[in-house]
């Protein structure tokens, strides 16, 4: 299996429709080729390997990759991986990721899987675009701003993606959420925008400090002057301690974060 290198990780059809697609469109089982109902069917296989298998075949496939049903197949697999990389997240209590747990093949996979169903995405349905979100991104990578972009479709995802009871997820999603405040905000009507930024002030508060820090740091990269109280708070407060250093870390950032709202401001 060949799985192309990436730097950031980024409904369901029956068995009987999956079959019948295979017959609609004349595939021909040979003993080394998969038809296109086997390959369908394999993006349901309990090993993750066979899946990506699967996955690398339809993407290869030009004629494949513009068929509906395949990228709604393809579609689907991205949310249930999303599913298992937090479930795995969670039954470990975050000490374990899906890296550590199947290799990292595993999670480049996921993020060509990503790029994949990015190139056919519709960006305008609710549905799909709650699966982009739930993607495992780099709050800073171009696929975050493009989140961001079109934060009046996003902006109810990363909500509910913030109530999860994950650490990391809460922290992607509050990174995301500040990024939409400072660049996208005028773009919301005024009940949506007014949740968003009670929603990152609460992160500011988050009991796991990856999200407080997520938090701070996107704030100074995207927020505006309204969010320098809240950040002075922090600044003046947060109980996080550098185990190495011994400094409280949090507050260093948030004093930077502070300094860099004030500086974008002033130019």
């Amino acid at each position: 299996m060949h799985i192309k290198k990436r730097n950031v990780l980024r409904g369901v059809l029956t068995t009987t429709g999956i079959l019948s697609l295979g017959v609609c469109l004349g595939a021909q089982k040979t003993a080394t080729s998969p038809t296109l109902s086997e390959s369908l069917v394999q993006l349901r296989a309990q090993q993750w390997t066979d899946r990506a298998k699967a996955y690398e075949r339809l993407s290869s496939d030009v004629t494949a990759l513009s068929n509906p049903k395949v990228q709604e197949s393809l579609l689907d697999l991205l949310d249930r991986e999303n599913q298992l990389i937090e479930s795995t997240l969670r039954d470990s209590q975050e000490k374990v990721g899906v890296s550590a747990k199947y290799g990292e093949d595993y999670g480049e996979y996921v993020g060509e899987l990503g790029e994949t169903v990015d190139s056919f995405a519709n960006w305008n349905d609710p549905h799909q675009v709650c699966i982009f979100v739930h993607e495992s991104y780099n709050p800073e990578s171009r696929f975050a701003a493009k989140v961001a972009s079109n934060a009046k479709v996003a902006a109810p995802c990363l909500l509910q993606m913030y109530r999860s009871d994950v650490g990391l997820i809460r922290a992607s999603a509050a990174a995301v959420l500040a990024q939409v405040l400072g660049k996208s905000g005028e773009e919301l009507d005024s009940a949506m925008a007014l949740t968003v930024r009670q929603t990152v002030l609460a992160a500011l508060r988050d009991p796991v400090e990856v999200v407080r820090s997520s938090t701070v740091r996107e704030l100074g990269a995207f927020g505006r002057e309204d969010m320098i109280p809240a950040l002075q708070q922090v600044a003046e407060s947060d109980s996080a301690v550098s185990r190495t250093r011994g400094t409280f870390w949090i507050r260093q950032d948030a004093v930077k974060a502070i300094a860099e709202i004030r500086k974008r401001s002033a130019s």
